[in-house]
């Protein structure tokens, strides 16, 4: 029905061409979208400043009675503070339109940090869970509507809407005009206009688009939005398959596709002991992937040789039963003023002593610190971590990495956490990959009385690395 695409363009036009055969020109608001070319990417640019959008009237008669529908497009944010829209199809002043947008939760506290696609004539909004959305990054959407389905893919993946989504099979979009007004960057009356670029913007009218189908959209240009390659490469002698500059005789690309880690859940922990300043590893094998480990800060207590509160509980997947109570002990920790100097300051909730290093030789920060060593490299993308106190949660934290528990690099920071029992999800950008990834607590609640802290579950979002084969020695990504 609609494609409006900014690759190949020069400069920024005076109306946006269809590149579909329906001839759909695309009208520019008075304050129009702007040309970016960022990284060699050729898009169209939104700023939420001004009335920035595009603009068309599109014939939706033969979408059927309930008005089938598929959109694709690729968009990458620059600010998301409330409610961005992407697109509208419909006249949502009279609330008869199918929309998508992405929200903080500052503007719908009911919906989060999540994508949303609803229509209105019942406002049947279908919304992810938390939805961990790294600014400045190239997702790939796609959305189909069966009559009584609707779909929501991201990256070529089928995403699930959250159980607290309405139902759409009561609230069909058969308000939608057979002759509708298409807003591309906002509402089609305009309002809550999006901070960010879209690209590759498809509308399919009475077409509902399959996963296969979806994945032929996504493969059709990842390698350029996503900097991915999917092309052969012999360089200087050496083979790569998606690597330009292969370093070893042969390198495969690792996979692009976010992956959790730990891929399950740790179990019953080998490694480990109740001594006193215990520091030994939880070692759980999983199996076609190998050994992980899991590891804490120094103890104070010596009661720490059973299940619930051992550092391997933060990532045993267990649904919130299990917690980690990890520092100067264990579920019962003596903290200052209690028989016990660990030097930490319960006014600020700062630590201010060197037991609490990771590595001094590596300038890491004070604080508690949980780790969580692979038997491969991998470069995180996000995580999420879930409370189990309010009185004990982290407030400031720093994320080192490292590949030989020496030497360590810095790649993320977060100040000013707040408790929630849900899962808070946060985003990291860094390039390299990593096998030991380390989060280190600088601060705990402020004016918690006692050296405490609780995590009950922490989990990583990431891509593995190459695979390299080089003198008959294979380094396996996975």
């Amino acid at each position: 029905e609609v494609y409006y695409d900014a690759k190949d363009l020069t400069t920024m036009p005076g109306t946006v061409t269809d590149l579909s055969p329906n001839t759909n020109t695309g009208a520019l608001s008075t304050s129009p979208p702007t040309l970016d070319t960022t990284d060699g990417i050729e898009s169209f640019k939104f700023d939420a400043s001004s009335s920035q959008r595009i603009t068309s009237t599109i014939d939706t008669s033969y979408w059927g009675t309930n008005k089938l529908h598929s959109v694709s497009f690729w968009f990458k944010a620059d600010v998301v503070n409330g409610k961005y829209n992407i697109f509208h199809i419909g006249n949502s002043a009279t609330n008869q339109a199918s929309g998508f947008w992405i929200n903080d939760g500052s503007a719908d506290s009911n919906a989060g940090n999540s994508l949303n696609w609803w229509f209105y004539g019942g406002d049947a909004t279908l919304k992810t869970s938390s939805f961990s959305l790294a600014l400045d990054t190239w997702y790939h959407i796609a959305l189909s509507f069966d009559g009584s389905t609707k779909k929501l893919y991201v990256n070529g993946k089928h995403i699930e809407f959250s159980a607290g989504s309405t139902a759409p099979t009561a609230n069909l979009p058969t308000g939608i005009p057979d002759s509708a007004s298409l807003a591309v960057g906002s509402t089609t009356n305009s309002g809550d206009y999006f901070d960010g670029s879209i690209a590759n913007f498809r509308v399919y009218g009475g077409k509902v688009l399959n996963a296969g189908e979806v994945q032929e959209l996504y493969d059709y240009q990842k390698d350029y939005f996503l900097g991915s390659r999917s092309s052969v490469t012999l360089y200087k002698g050496h083979l790569g398959v998606g690597v330009t500059e292969p370093s070893g005789q042969l390198e495969l690309a690792g996979d692009e596709r976010i992956q959790a880690y730990p891929p399950r859940g740790m179990t019953h922990p080998s490694g480990s002991d109740g001594a006193d300043n215990n520091t030994a590893k939880n070692i759980s094998y999983i199996e076609g992937h190998g050994e992980f480990k899991a590891s804490a800060s120094l103890r104070s207590r010596q009661d720490v040789d059973y299940d619930g509160h051992q550092p391997y509980n933060a990532f045993d997947y267990d649904g919130g039963n299990g917690n980690l109570n990890y520092t100067s002990g264990a579920f019962l920790i003596y903290g200052p003023g209690s028989g016990e100097s660990v030097g930490y300051n319960k006014t600020t909730g700062y630590f201010e002593d060197n037991n609490y290093q990771l590595s001094a030789s590596s300038g890491t920060p004070y604080g508690h610190w949980l780790q969580l060593e692979m038997p491969y490299k991998i470069n995180v993308k996000s995580y999420f971590m879930t409370a189990t106190s309010n009185d004990y949660w982290p407030q400031d934290w720093q994320i080192w990495a490292s590949n030989d528990d020496t030497n360590w690099t810095h790649i993320h920071t977060y100040i000013g956490g707040t408790y929630d029992a849900n899962p808070q999800y946060y985003t990291v950008a860094h390039t390299g990959h990593y096998k030991i990834y380390t989060i280190i607590v600088t601060r705990i609640k402020e004016g918690s009385t006692l050296d405490r802290l609780r995590i009950k579950e922490l989990r990583y979002f990431g891509t593995p690395g190459p695979t390299t084969l080089d003198k008959g020695s294979l380094t396996l990504g996975r």
